[in-house]
């Protein structure tokens, strides 16, 4: 949904630098997700690398909507 805004405003450029980035963490974003869904109705535990590498990519993707924030908001 970021993506197609971002295309619709002519920021083709930072659309895809979101499609890339969902592309390369797709796993980890998938393990965000059904963490997320299933922390309200299911009992799991986790693996502790596969919490830090979602930490990390989270990270990563503030990083990334701060950046696109910033392109969008100050051009």
């Amino acid at each position: 949904m970021l993506a197609e805004a971002l295309s619709s405003l002519n920021k083709s450029s930072l659309a895809s630098r979101i499609k890339g980035f969902v592309e390369e963490n797709r796993e980890a974003l998938r393990l965000i997700e059904e963490a997320y869904t299933g922390s309200r109705y299911l009992y799991k535990v986790y693996e502790r690398e596969d919490v830090e590498k979602s930490l990390r990519v989270v990270e990563k993707l503030l990083n990334l909507l701060e950046a696109i924030e910033h392109e969008v908001f100050t051009t």
